[in-house]
């Protein structure tokens, strides 16, 4: 048999493999003939078999496949983090591709790929800015009248409810108020004292001596304080872990939108030409070449943990006049980062209550996951979740007609707020039921996708209100309940709730 049909025969054992642990998992024996049939194609559990000579930074790839991601803390298989991974992976060399022709340097050694890589991309980015600057209102008007017309939020609604602002810069920035360059660390005390409930405490207690006194036993109020307080601790510990997944897995979605609209750009091919030419073949390398360089970075996270030499930042201001919006406040050193940082900030304010309503156990929540090492996970990774989100919604969004903003996109926005508001317990649900395309999980978010939109239909027979509110905090632990759904952004409509 030649060699080529050798490697054909490998890869139909792999594809039925990997189809089969989709859909309905591996044995044991199953898995290792998988992981036996990867190792002849490749070297590592990582799929390889579709992008040539392409590899990642052998210590990410040693991260995804030693299960230490964050991901791996939700609870997820290291075998869907890989699967993942690798999707992810190829969708990068690919659009590398796309931007610089099949000679593109992807293949080969990745430090010497990163090499040649962070070389392109700065020269570019230098180039691209001295062009820029020459027309910066321009392009950063452009920038905004696009996310604003991508939304629909330029009618009267939203423009009471969100301001965009957006400013090309020429370097280099700091680290953004509020973002952190590694997880603050709480003690088991502090995060007991902030998640135990009292009042489920004194119920359990309660019910534990009933038990004993329907049994005609005295019951040790000493011993039993200590049992209860012990199960009340873990359970405070649980709900803390749970809802930094929730939190970790939100902010991906969130990176993962604006990543996925990154093409968003090229709608404005002719109004950059006009100014510039040579811009728009610069910015489609420029994005390409610095998207992939995450993958092949020596260590990525430690340099996100510096907190310096960001070209794009978001962040979410109040309102600058008593009546006035809620401002995302954009920077970026191209118009495609721009583009991305105002994407993310309305996708960031859509999420906006999706924390505890409790103010300390929010600050930990974002102490311990809003941070910039988390932030290059959801750039990796949070584009393939996205992307399977969108697969699996329901065909009919695509006719659904509107007279103020474009079907899908404004659905999308209103379905990643219900996802925001899941429990922590349905995140992962629903995190592994996207990489495993679960039937289940395309039902769950067909009727998610049902409440987004009745929600938008809904949102338009109201009165426009002519003052924003903070938005309220929510972590509803009941969106199964068709009931609840329309109580979502209830700080968007100026009706009382019933």
């Amino acid at each position: 048999m030649s060699l080529n049909n050798n490697i054909e025969k490998t890869l139909k054992i792999k594809n039925v493999l990997e189809t089969k642990f989709i859909n309905e998992g591996l044995t044991k024996s199953e898995k290792k003939l998988l992981d036996m049939v990867k190792g002849r194609l490749n070297e590592a559990p990582i799929d390889y078999s579709d992008v040539g000579g392409a590899r990642m930074n052998p210590q990410l790839q040693g991260s995804v496949e030693g299960g230490q991601t964050p991901y791996s803390k939700m609870g997820l298989s290291n075998e869907l983090i890989e699967l993942l991974s690798s999707e992810s992976f190829k969708d990068s060399v690919e659009k590398v591709k796309r931007a610089m022709g099949d000679n593109s340097p992807v293949e080969g050694n990745p430090q010497q790929v990163y090499m040649q890589l962070m070389g392109t991309a700065m020269g570019g980015l230098q180039e691209i800015v001295g062009r820029q600057m020459r027309h910066k209102k321009e392009i950063e008007q452009m920038a905004l009248e696009l996310v604003s017309k991508h939304f629909g939020l330029d009618s009267p609604r939203y423009k009471n409810v969100i301001k965009l602002k957006a400013e090309l810069i020429s370097g280099p920035r700091g680290m953004v108020q509020g973002m952190r360059t590694k997880p603050e660390n709480f003690s088991r005390e502090e995060i007991v004292k902030a998640f135990k409930n009292a009042d489920q405490h004194k119920e359990e207690l309660e019910k534990f001596a009933q038990e004993f006194e329907d049994m005609g036993v005295e019951f040790d109020w000493e011993k039993g304080e200590e049992i209860v307080a012990k199960k009340m601790e873990d359970v405070a510990m649980k709900e803390f872990e749970g809802q930094k997944n929730k939190r970790r897995f939100v902010n991906s979605l969130v990176q993962g939108a604006a990543f996925n609209l990154g093409h968003l750009f090229t709608q404005l091919d002719d109004k950059i030409a006009e100014l510039d030419p040579e811009l728009n073949e610069l910015y489609k390398v420029s994005q390409a070449t610095m998207e992939h360089l995450y993958w092949v970075y020596p260590n990525i996270e430690q340099m996100a943990s510096s907190g310096q030499g960001q070209l794009g930042q978001v962040s979410i201001d109040e309102p600058e006049t008593p009546n006035g919006p809620y401002i995302i406040n954009a920077k970026g050193a191209t118009l495609p980062l721009l583009i991305h940082e105002l994407m993310k900030g309305v996708f960031q304010f859509m999420v906006w209550d999706s924390l505890p309503e409790d103010e300390k156990q929010a600050n930990m929540i974002l102490g311990s996951e809003d941070t910039l090492p988390g932030e290059v996970w959801d750039s990796l990774l949070g584009k393939a979740f996205y992307k399977r989100l969108l697969q699996i919604m329901p065909a009919e969004f695509n006719n659904f007609v509107s007279n103020d903003t474009q079907s899908q996109n404004i659905i999308q926005l209103y379905l990643i707020n219900k996802i925001s508001l899941l429990s922590p317990d349905d995140i992962k649900t629903l995190a592994e039921g996207l990489i495993k395309n679960d039937p289940r999980t395309q039902e769950f978010v067909n009727k998610l996708a049902q409440g987004a939109k009745a929600q938008v239909e809904k949102l338009r027979e109201l009165p426009i209100q002519s003052q924003p509110e903070q938005p309220q905090t929510n972590d509803n632990n009941n969106d199964d309940d068709d009931d609840d759904w329309d109580e979502d952004l209830s700080w968007l409509d100026d009706e009382d709730e019933d």
